[in-house]
């Protein structure tokens, strides 16, 4: 087992615990879709867009989703709408069959991703993915909110 940091420490003249307030707990993700991975074989890392996005921890989301925005500029596939739970109340969202892949936990999700507004028109938004308790279920995760810190830790052994 290998605790993965995914909170803050002190910086830019801030505490750690303040740029936690701000952020939340973050981990970078690859996002896109590979119709040749096969989640059965153990080990498989789909092969997708290289490019590294932040992703929000979120531990109030029941699912994981990922930003409407970047699904259409990747071209990922709509395969229905579904509704889902937002601080407004339940609305429909476009669901895109996708992967989720996370370098440094070696842990992919796959399947339907609701596609939430976490950018504007441009692209602008920190978070291009929410990783949801179907995430978490996977990790103890140990949150220390006076320090900034956050650690991930997976059952499984993650190679460096």
């Amino acid at each position: 087992m290998r605790d993965i940091e995914c909170g803050f420490a002190d910086a830019d003249g801030l505490p750690g615990y303040q740029h936690l307030i701000i952020y939340g707990p973050v981990i970078g993700v690859q996002i896109g879709y590979d119709n040749t991975y096969d989640p059965k074989i153990l080990g498989t890392i789909p092969k997708i867009n290289q490019e590294q996005y932040v992703a929000l921890i979120d531990t109030g989301a029941t699912t994981s989703s990922i930003d409407r925005n970047l699904a259409d500029k990747l071209g990922l596939q709509i395969i229905d709408r579904g509704p889902l739970m937002v601080g407004s109340g339940v609305q429909e969202f476009n669901l895109y069959l996708a992967q989720v892949y996370i370098p440094r936990l070696n842990h992919t999700i796959y399947g339907e991703f609701h596609g939430v507004h976490l950018s504007d028109e441009n692209g602008n938004g920190l978070y291009k993915a929410i990783l949801g308790r179907n995430f978490l279920a996977h990790f103890k995760m140990v949150y220390e909110g006076w320090t900034g810190s956050v650690k991930l830790t997976s059952r499984l052994v993650i190679p460096s």
